[in-house]
Parts: structure tokens; sequence; C-alpha cells
């Protein structure tokens, strides 16, 4: 397959194109967190000369290194996979810095000591829950370019597993899936939480768009081809916005058409009718940074009509057959 990736150039748009960045009345009172989004090459560069970035073999085949948290308790983001990265802590001088200090104490790769180079840095985004309705932290993607793919010592109490994944893997269709979540938490938080029950049985799950990747080989029996862990969510909409660089067809052909829908199947025809209405506003503002996140907080606006009208439908065809069980005794 033609995947169009193209690391040379996604290094040179992504230099030239400076981030946006979170403004301050909205980032008040929020942790800040780092992940490092590392590219590296099986084939090792020649690093003699200080931009060698600029001069890779065309041959090299670039890999991304995915990682798995660790299974914990209270962690909201227990076992999905991700990028290594973490909460910025007092002593870390700047974003940036709290991506290396990370990365190296998650998966054990000092990025300075391996002669990473800098590509530049995604555009800050809001990590938020209940569908954009409650903001966690304020989330500094950065990008490293790695001449060969090091080894791998991850951090057993943040990391499961650690695997260096082609980037290609994340742009095949073939590998592209949904995953279903349960979404009546977030409708509680903006209705009231006595009502999660009802939206649990009601509404049930919203499937998130999300690729699969299989970390472990398919070698370890305790892990059956059927638990291949899926990315998704926040990491997704990082490589929506890595490809805008490196391979814009792509992520506008693999990754972003996919919205997340709801599982039922008539809430499942009134998303598809709210992501139709969706593109057409959206569409011609692709490409642009942070494109899924912004876009998505207008698409859950969509979500939450669809959960009213279907509440409504199923109203009425409740009450529609009442009056045919009193038609029929009558």
């Amino acid at each position: 397959m033609d995947t169009g990736i193209d690391i040379l150039t996604g290094i040179q748009i992504l230099q030239q194109t400076p981030h946006n960045t979170i403004p301050a009345t909205e980032a008040r009172h929020l942790r800040r967190a780092s992940i490092a989004l590392l590219i590296a090459f099986d084939v090792p560069q020649d690093t003699m000369q200080k931009n060698w970035a600029y001069r890779l073999e065309s041959s090299a085949v670039p890999r991304v290194l995915i990682i798995q948290r660790a299974v914990r308790i209270g962690d909201r983001w227990s076992g999905h996979l991700a990028l290594p990265g973490g909460r910025r802590e007092p002593e870390d001088e700047s974003d940036i810095m709290t991506a290396y200090r990370e990365t190296y104490e998650e998966v054990g790769i000092d990025i300075e000591l391996e002669q990473g180079f800098y590509a530049g840095a995604l555009d800050e985004r809001i990590i938020t829950t209940n569908w954009g309705s409650k903001n966690l932290m304020v989330l500094c993607p950065f990008v490293f370019i790695l001449p060969r793919t090091p080894p791998i010592h991850i951090q057993e109490s943040e990391v499961l597993a650690a695997k260096w994944v082609p980037l290609s893997h994340l742009v095949d269709p073939a590998n592209q899936t949904f995953i279903s979540a349960d979404c009546s938490s977030a409708l509680a938080a903006q209705t009231s939480r006595f009502l999660q029950p009802f939206f649990k049985l009601a509404v049930g799950k919203l499937q998130h768009p999300g690729i699969k990747i299989d970390l472990y080989n398919k070698i370890q029996p305790d892990t059956p081809s059927s638990n291949t862990p899926v990315l998704w969510g926040i990491t997704h909409t990082l490589f929506v916005d890595l490809f805008m660089f490196f391979s814009p067809d792509c992520a506008k052909d693999c990754l972003i058409w996919q919205l997340p829908r709801f599982q039922q199947p008539d809430y499942r025809l009134l998303s598809l009718l709210a992501s139709f209405i969706w593109y057409k506003r959206h569409q011609k503002h692709y490409p642009q940074g942070n494109w899924v996140y912004k876009s998505l907080r207008s698409y859950y606006k969509y979500l939450r009509a669809c959960v009213i009208l279907g509440l409504l439908f199923r109203l009425c065809l409740f009450s529609f057959f009442i009056y045919l069980v009193y038609l029929a005794r009558h």
C-alpha cells in the first residue's frame, strides 16, 4: 500500500509551522503534561552531521514507539495504548524537559544521548472528559526523530508493554477498527448522576475509531488475538495531527473520516445523520492543527441532540404501541 508517508517533507513543514498554544486564560489552574512522539528507523542513520535528519536514507522504515499503560485502579487511562509522557513536575524547567524526563523514566530512552533530532511540536490541547464538559489538563506533544530504534527498558509500574511500530501500520485501512465505551457517565455528568443507570440501559455504548496494534507479536499465550490492544482517544487524535504533516492524504482518508457512533441501531442512524451534517460544516477546515480536538467538541453537540431525539423517538414508539394495545382491547 502506498502510504504517502514522507518524513523529510514532514520534518521541514513541521519545523516551519509554529504550534498553537493554549491561552493563559484557558490554561489557568490546569495541570500540564507532555508526551514524546518518537520516530526512529530500522536502518541506523548517519549522525556525523548536525542536521542528519534532513539526509535520511530512502530505504529506512520509520517506526513510532507505542506503549501500553500499566493497569491501575483509579487511572482513567489504565491499560490504554499511549505515548511516553506524563505530568510536569516542579523541577522540570519547561514542557519539553518533561517529555525528556518522562521518556527516560518510562521506557529508558535518553533522547539526547541517542542524538535525537527535535522536529517540532504539535498544537497544545486541553484534555477533557464527559464529551468536553470538564477540562482535565493541558497536553503538550513533542516530535523527535531518532537515528535508530534503541532498546526499550520499561518502568513496570507505569508501562505494561512497548514496541516500535511501523508508521505505515497506523494508516493501513486493514488495521482500522472501533472500540466500544460506556457513555452513560458522560451523559449523567451533564444532567444528573441519578440518571446514569437509565442512560446505560437506554442509550448503550459509543463506538470510537481506533487502530489495532499488536504489541505482543501474538507469542504470549495470555494475550489472545481477540484482545489485541486498540489505539484510540487522545493518542489517536495526536496521530491525526501528525499525519497532517507526514501524510495528509492518509490522515484524511484513513483516520479522520471515522467519527464516534452509537452502538444501538436507532441511535446509530441518528449519529450517521449527525456526522453527515458535521462533515459538511467542517471538512473545509481540514487540514488545521488540533483539527480533531476542535471538531469533536462541536460534533458532541450533535450527539447530545441525537440522545434527545432518540429518546423522543422511542417514547413515540412506546406510546403508539400502547395505543394499538388499547384499540385491540376495545
